[in-house]
């Protein structure tokens, strides 16, 4: 659901999770390594008008423990385990799942729409990421992989809106060539792959 007007105050609500998505201790309720290149991207979507709101199961001293840390690398909530002040005004309610547009979580699972089998799409290549045309795509993502099934043997760079693949695609011979190119020629952030992945996928830039 989208609020009609929202768009002049922000563009988009990130809802994150902190245990092993923001903080990267191997087990709970230890506090480890942050997640550098989430904290990077969430920072940039922040200053970018973006809304960000802390949504862990976390309570009492490990939240504020949680909070603390995260301040620590720069990052400040909008809201924590709660909806956004205005939300809860338009809605007239404040329900125990925050609104949201995008939820990051290590525990996330995505199940897309049927669409088109990779190898019935309609494939545009471009020599360079410096080539494409960004314009229409509201929350541009490049995902990287090795050998994937559609192109065998080649490392591809393939262009997302957030989730929805476009048929955007760059084909290099190795990976340093995929890799270097998109780094001259953007300001993402490389986010590695997770273990639940699939084996081709490298990683993400965002």
């Amino acid at each position: 659901m989208e609020r009609q007007g929202s768009t002049e105050r922000y563009a988009r609500i990130f809802a994150v999770d902190f245990d092993g998505t923001l903080n990267l201790a191997e087990k709970y309720p230890l506090l480890g390594e942050p997640n550098e290149g989430l904290f990077r991207f969430l920072k940039r979507r922040q200053q970018a008008g973006d809304k960000i709101i802390l949504w862990t199961c976390r309570e009492g001293d490990y939240l504020k423990s949680a909070v603390k840390f995260c301040r620590r690398y720069g990052l400040a909530f909008d809201a924590v385990n709660d909806n956004l002040p205005e939300n809860k005004e338009y809605f007239g309610n404040n329900s125990r799942k925050v609104y949201a547009h995008y939820y990051v979580d290590d525990r996330n699972v995505y199940f897309p729409r049927e669409r088109k089998g990779a190898s019935e799409m309609k494939e545009t290549r471009v020599e360079s990421i410096g080539k494409v045309d960004f314009s229409e795509v509201k929350m541009p993502m490049i995902a990287v992989y090795e050998s994937p099934e559609d192109f065998p043997g080649e490392c591809v760079a393939r262009i997302y809106d957030l989730d929805k693949p476009t048929d955007t695609v760059m084909v290099k011979g190795t990976m340093e060539e995929v890799q270097r190119d998109i780094r001259e020629n953007t300001g993402m952030v490389f986010l590695p792959r997770g273990a639940e992945d699939v084996p081709s996928l490298v990683g993400v830039w965002m």
